[in-house]
């Protein structure tokens, strides 16, 4: 074979390789699809399931529990407060801690 012979024929076999790996990928992932799909038909089983069962009606709450539930919301709303708070004070001391001056090195 010529010196051309041996290129065309270099480059329809990287040709078919590269076609080989396209198709591969491609299956790989029509896998994973298959796999989420069957998932997502679990789901949507679950969800007409739930959509089949009846709702009871709400029903007031004694006073005693009810008095509970406003301290203890209170006290959640000052804990997420001071997380946050304290997630910003972080925050502001690494920013304060970053040195700038590395960069001109």
């Amino acid at each position: 074979m010529e010196f051309i012979g041996w290129i065309v024929l270099l480059v329809v076999l990287s040709g078919l390789y590269i076609l080989g790996l396209i198709v591969y990928r491609l299956s790989q992932d029509a896998k994973k699809l298959l796999t989420e799909a069957a998932k997502l038909r679990e789901l949507l089983a679950t969800l007409q399931n739930a959509a089949e069962v009846e709702i009871a009606p709400a029903t007031p709450s004694p006073r005693s529990s009810y008095v509970q539930l406003v301290t203890e919301r209170a006290w959640l709303k000052r804990k997420r407060l001071l997380a946050s708070r304290a997630r910003e004070r972080r925050l502001m001391q690494r920013i304060r801690s970053i040195d700038l001056d590395k960069r001109k090195k």
